[in-house]
């Protein structure tokens, strides 16, 4: 019982203390193509260098690397538009063409990668995968990458909430269930 009064007491709000960046990551599978909107990457080598993502198992992209066992990753800008944002962040890869109204150019192996508002991007091979229940964590090896611009800012999960008054799709590994935050403020204001 304990245990469980301790969940309920706990403030949620301290995961958003946690800095993220957003990324766009991306896959290709006979000729199908998606991406969406991650704010879990981060270089978990640096030789070999090999990057980490998570991706939710109902996205349309994550059944794309896992069958191509390629992936591309974009660190976005802070300039970055919110109807991008809205088109890789909120509809699926299985309906919507999510390059169609986008500046990208496409790698050797033909995997989209963005350029508009992009700092960096990345691509690999997965090497490694791991099941996290809700989520699946793609360790993949980094075969190419480049600076596409250096004349912004990252754009960071804090900024995306704070400034942009965005907010975290159910599948993402931040997403948290207003009610759960909500019941603890009300718990708070009860004492």
């Amino acid at each position: 019982m304990l245990i469980f009064n301790q969940i309920i007491t706990m403030n949620l709000e301290a995961f958003y203390e946690i800095t993220y960046g957003l990324y766009i990551v991306s896959s290709i599978f006979e000729n199908k193509e998606s991406g969406f909107i991650c704010n879990a990457v981060m270089q978990v080598t640096a030789n070999p260098c090999q990057l980490a993502v998570a991706a939710s198992k109902d996205n349309f992209t994550t059944e794309l690397i896992q069958k191509s066992k390629k992936i591309a990753i974009c660190a976005l800008s802070k300039n970055t538009r919110l109807d991008v944002i809205g088109t890789f962040g909120y509809k699926s890869g299985r309906e919507v063409n999510k390059f169609a109204n986008v500046q990208h150019i496409r790698t050797e192996d033909n995997l989209p990668v963005l350029t508009e508002n992009v700092l960096a991007w990345f691509h690999g091979e997965v090497v490694s995968e791991i099941d996290l229940g809700s989520h699946i964590l793609f360790v993949a090896q980094v075969d190419n990458c480049e600076i596409a611009g250096k004349d912004h800012d990252a754009l960071t999960y804090t900024y995306y909430r704070e400034v942009l008054k965005g907010k975290s799709p159910k599948s993402a590994p931040t997403y948290m269930n207003p009610e759960n935050i909500n019941h603890k403020k009300k718990e708070e204001n009860m004492k």
